[in-house]
């Protein structure tokens, strides 16, 4: 792959991280409005965020098979659409059971973009870069997550 198509790819991987993590960590900011309107405690506000981390757990090791099996780059837009459509979906839940569904739907979704980006950056970079590359990646984690919570 060209240089310049190298970094089109980076990019766009960079802002599905991040994005990934805003779509994670974005809950957090609701919890006041939810336990208003929703009557929910504490513990089922924690249940929203773990919801997401076990439903990762739980389906990283498929989805990460999945990836290598298929097509990276599909893989990848179709986990991205889903947890998209299940973080839109959370807007539109009435209780609790429906919202921790979603959540974790999101967390299904999620689960193999990292093994799938790692790859497809790897694949994408010399191996000289991939170090940097990656690390310069992974930092789209603590932004995202900080632009999810606000």
């Amino acid at each position: 792959m060209k240089n310049k198509q190298s970094w089109t790819v980076f990019w766009l991987l960079f802002l599905l991280y991040m994005f990934d993590y805003m779509d994670r960590m974005v809950i957090v900011s609701l919890f006041p409005f939810l336990k208003q309107d929703m009557g929910l405690t504490d513990a089922q506000c924690g249940l929203l965020v773990s919801s997401v981390y076990w439903s990762i757990l739980i389906f990283s090791f498929p989805a990460s098979i999945f990836v290598d099996r298929w097509s990276r780059t599909k893989s990848i837009s179709i986990m991205a659409a889903f947890w998209s459509m299940a973080t839109v979906a959370c807007a539109f839940t009435k209780n609790f059971s429906q919202l921790i569904i979603t959540r974790t739907a999101i967390g299904i979704g999620e689960a193999g973009y990292a093994p799938g980006g790692t790859a497809l950056l790897s694949a994408n970079f010399p191996k000289e870069k991939r170090a940097r590359i990656l690390g310069f990646w992974n930092a789209s984690i603590p932004l995202g997550s900080a632009l999810g919570i606000g």
